[in-house]
């Protein structure tokens, strides 16, 4: 687990002390001269390094999952729908009083079934009979 960062913690007071020294060409160096009672969390290669190391690990971990459970929210989807059909099927042929030789497919896949004639469109999740 990565450490969390610290803030610098300067004296009270002593935040804005400066010492500016003219180098003499037209430049000059700034340097700090409060105390720091607490160093921070230094921002460099070593700090932000892992951090992207673990991001990147997380990222190709969970590449493809947004696909995979939109599948599932579509495979669930079609069985909740399939089961509505089965369930008014069911019960409408009990109303009637028909319930010998209820048969009911929905298509969503051919597993199981050999078609004969016609064809079923994969993508649309159709069967066309001739």
């Amino acid at each position: 687990m990565l450490p969390h960062f610290e803030d610098e913690q300067v004296r009270i007071g002593e935040e804005n002390r400066y010492r500016i020294t003219d180098r003499g060409d037209g430049t000059v160096d700034i340097v700090f001269t409060g105390q720091v009672e607490r160093p921070g969390t230094p921002i460099n290669k070593a700090t932000l390094n892992p951090m992207v190391d673990k991001i990147n690990e997380l990222e190709s971990r969970t590449e493809g999952l947004e696909e995979a459970t939109l599948q599932q929210v579509h495979d669930l989807q079609v069985n909740f729908i399939d089961l509505s059909i089965e369930f008014e099927t069911l019960k409408g042929a009990t109303l009637n009083g028909v319930t010998a030789n209820i048969f009911v497919e929905t298509f969503q896949t051919l597993n199981d079934i050999e078609m004969i004639h016609g064809s079923f469109d994969v993508t649309n999740e159709k069967v066309y009979l001739p």
